[in-house]
């Protein structure tokens, strides 16, 4: 997990869900990216985890700070990743980047040339409407 190797392309830096959030389903789709995951007070990256990706001076150069703890996960096209992302779990995530023209052949014109990130998420408002019965 040390400089990482992405390949550029679109990246979003390393953050911390809002409270409320609950399970994060990712499913990608295009081109392959690494995606990050980290403890969120260990990870240099991450804003939450006060390293050298505080916002600030070095902001703009999150993807640049080596960071030990975070793992690198590489998401293909048809793979789904599934976490936990309520805050007190501090699951610090984002994605360093994209391999360009790496997406597999036959897929939509809208999946080539790019990374398309699909998510679902659970929230804990859909939990409370639950729990009243709303979805009875």
């Amino acid at each position: 997990g040390g400089g990482g190797g992405g390949g550029g392309g679109s990246r979003m830096h390393v953050h911390v869900d809002k409270p409320g959030t609950r399970w994060v389903a990712i499913c990608a789709l295009g081109d392959t990216s690494t995606f990050l995951l980290d403890h969120a007070p260990g990870c240099r990256r991450c804003w939450t985890g006060g390293g050298a990706g505080t916002p600030g001076a070095k902001w703009a150069d999150w993807h640049k700070v080596s960071c030990d703890s975070c793992r690198e996960v590489t998401l293909r096209s048809g793979d789904c990743l599934l976490f936990y992302g309520d805050p007190a779990a501090g699951v610090a995530h984002g994605v360093l980047g994209t391999r360009k023209g790496s997406a597999p052949p036959g897929l939509p014109s809208w999946c080539q040339g790019g990374r398309v990130s699909c998510q679902f998420r659970q929230t804990e408002i859909r939990q409370n409407f639950a729990a009243c019965g709303a979805y009875s």
